[in-house]
């Protein structure tokens, strides 16, 4: 009797997984067709407008390296 159980569990299990996978198939290939459009998008601005881009990107990275050198500083205060 329970290894009845134990085999029906395991294949509701199974068969929500399978659906979850395929779920998380279906999101995957959404947000890469997402991601293709929102680039070529930004490879056309880039085109057109190549100072503003190179502008922005180093505003990026000077907001990224900003970020860093604080975390690095509040990592050395724990110690």
């Amino acid at each position: 009797m329970a290894k009845k159980v134990v085999k029906k569990a395991a294949k509701k299990t199974k068969s929500l997984a399978q659906k979850e996978i395929a779920l998380a198939k279906k999101e995957l290939a959404n947000a890469k067709k997402k991601f293709l459009a929102a680039e070529r998008k930004i490879v056309g601005y880039i085109k057109k407008h190549p100072k503003q881009a190179a502008a922005i990107a180093a505003g990026v990275a000077s907001a990224v390296a900003g970020a860093v050198a604080v975390a690095v500083k509040t990592v050395k205060k724990k110690r």
